[in-house]
């Protein structure tokens, strides 16, 4: 019979140790407490996550549409996913609270398609995946790879997937692991927000309509951060003060001295602009009869450009990396017969640099694109190249006549150039185009003073007007706007809206959320070939080999209690 001294020991010894346990638990179970192990901190949110996070003023709930059948890449992307978002449900104290959901899991056909219009109203985009059964034959499956986020009356679509053309299955699901978070923070900023920020489109020199950018307007809105007008530039100095960014997309006449000055003093105030700008008038439809005339555009504002840093060349690129236009190959009396060539005025252009507006994007498309230079150095203006064209392009001079016959030649070695510049971000203080200059000329109010330094501020130029114009095909029922970047021969959407929206998100003063876009998760791929070859091998191991490990242990223990207590000889 045990002592009371004795049983305090063992209960000392069995207590302690359980406590321990329990406590250790409990403090692994808090947010703050995980240790992220992994080379690229996969797992650990970035600061400005983590203040949002907590400071959620309601409840939001976040609907994931990545549940069901599906491939293992798939897979993959909902198990980041549902591991993101646990990390946000215990920082926000369950204040966010997720679920994941089969969007396709009712049997009725009608019911199916009318939740995949639904969602797809929304904002979200399905997409076709082929994936193998068991028996190794392709099957089709539609997949929605996003999600909805609620809070209150509101509700902001965030897509999951990453379609960047020309890379693989694999690198394009690791990029939409990368952006989560970016995703799903930049979709929160848009629930939380009180204030919409304005955002006006110039009008009166010809710019694009509310159609041609229609796409880009409805994305902008339907992110609840943003609120578009259109209207034109009016005597009143302080006309644009309103608005936070003032696109100025594809004007087609020149800008007055007054209008200039309206915009020099806007910047001058803090305001961002975002130039979208050609300067050779002439467009893919203008081809129709295999020719067209590319003339000079000349909208007057080279010299307040040329003030702020930047000139725009009077040429237009021609790039090997391009789009293809159907070009007829038949012989005269022949039946037309059309095949895809590519068409070198319609670059697709790669993000340039490693700034958070150009990470993990597709492919942007371009139409008749100038080239940049900049100009007039100043230690108070960073230029950040945005856009550039490939290694493989070269430039012709306008005027110039374009035929749809270039289509057919190859572009010469020799006649290639370094890569251009065809977009630049320019941030600081500028100088006002209108310093030590005669204002009293001018038709406007309020010039009594003139700011000639601004804030610290920022612009972007983009020489290529029809980088922000959606296409529109006009039927009996009206107006159909067509996706921004969406090619209608290839049937296949670039990166032009992704690109934008960073782009305007970033003028607009969202640079500590863009920074969540720098994330990188290293892509380890397995040897698919390997796996194949192996399989039944491993299958193997992985199930005899615990089973093995198990039975030698219990030998072991046998063994080894048999020699322990075995009798004594006598």
């Amino acid at each position: 019979m045990k002592t009371v001294p004795e049983k305090i020991k063992m209960i000392k010894h069995t207590l302690i140790p359980a406590v321990g346990i329990v406590f250790m638990a409990w403090l692994l179970s808090l947010p703050g407490w995980r240790v992220d192990l992994t080379q690229e901190k996969r797992y650990t949110l970035h600061p400005v996550t983590r203040e949002m996070l907590k400071k959620l003023p309601g409840d939001v709930q976040v609907t994931v549409y990545l549940e069901g059948n599906m491939p293992a890449g798939f897979k993959r992307l909902a198990t980041a996913t549902g591991q993101m978002l646990e990390l946000f449900e215990r920082l926000s104290r369950h204040r966010l609270t997720y679920r994941f959901v089969d969007p396709l899991e009712n049997a009725d056909p009608k019911a199916r398609r009318q939740m995949v219009e639904s969602l797809y109203e929304k904002g979200l985009q399905p997409t076709n995946v082929k994936m193998k059964d068991e028996t190794e034959n392709l099957s089709e499956k539609l997949l929605i790879p996003g999600a909805i986020l609620s809070y209150k009356n509101k509700e902001v679509a965030v897509n999951l997937l990453q379609k960047n053309i020309g890379a693989t299955a694999e690198e394009n699901l690791n990029h939409s692991i990368e952006m989560i978070e970016y995703a799903f923070v930049n979709a929160l900023q848009g629930l939380m927000q009180d204030t919409v920020i304005q955002v006006a489109f110039i009008e009166g020199h010809g710019e694009l309509d509310d159609y041609q950018t229609a796409d880009i307007s409805r994305e902008m809105e339907m992110s609840l951060r943003y609120k578009v007008f259109r209207g034109r530039i009016n005597k009143r100095v302080s006309c644009l003060d309103p608005y936070k960014v003032v696109i100025v997309a594809k004007p087609q006449m020149p800008f007055t001295e007054s209008e200039k000055f309206v915009l020099d003093q806007y910047l001058m105030k803090g305001g961002r602009i975002l130039w979208l700008l050609d300067k050779g008038q002439v467009n893919l439809d203008s081809l129709v009869g295999g020719m067209a005339f590319a003339f000079v555009r000349d909208c007057n504002l080279d010299d307040q450009l040329f003030r702020y840093g930047v000139r725009i060349n009077q040429n237009l690129l021609q790039d090997v990396q391009c789009a293809l236009v159907p070009v007829n190959i038949a012989l005269q009396g022949e039946t037309p017969r059309f095949v895809p060539v590519p068409f070198y005025y319609l670059p697709l252009i790669a993000p340039a640099g490693t700034h958070p507006v150009c990470r993990n994007l597709n492919l942007i498309r371009g139409e008749f694109v100038n080239t940049l230079d900049t100009v007039n150095p100043s230690a108070s203006v960073k230029k950040i190249p945005l856009m550039m064209s490939s290694a493989m392009a070269k430039t012709t001079g306008i005027p110039a006549m374009i035929s749809l016959r270039e289509a057919k030649r190859n572009l010469a070695v020799r006649e290639r150039k370094n890569p251009c510049l065809l977009g630049v971000l320019l941030e600081g203080v500028f100088t006002s185009n209108f310093k030590n200059r005669m204002i009293s000329q001018l038709d406007v109010e309020e010039k009594n003073t003139i700011i000639t330094e601004s804030k610290p501020t920022r612009m972007a130029v983009i020489a290529d007007g029809d980088i922000i114009k959606n296409s529109v095909r006009y039927t009996e029922a009206g107006a159909q706007i067509l996706p921004l970047g969406f090619d209608r021969y290839s049937h296949q959407t670039y990166g032009n809206r992704e690109f934008l929206m960073n782009l305007i998100n970033y003028l607009a003063g969202d640079e500590r959320i863009l920074e969540l876009r720098n994330r990188q998760v290293m892509l380890r791929l397995l040897d698919k070939a390997r796996i194949k070859r192996e399989k039944i091998k491993w299958k193997i191991i992985n199930v005899m080999l615990p089973l093995a490990v198990i039975l030698g242990a219990a030998i072991l223990v046998q063994e080894l209690r048999r020699r322990k207590y075995r009798p004594l000889p006598e």
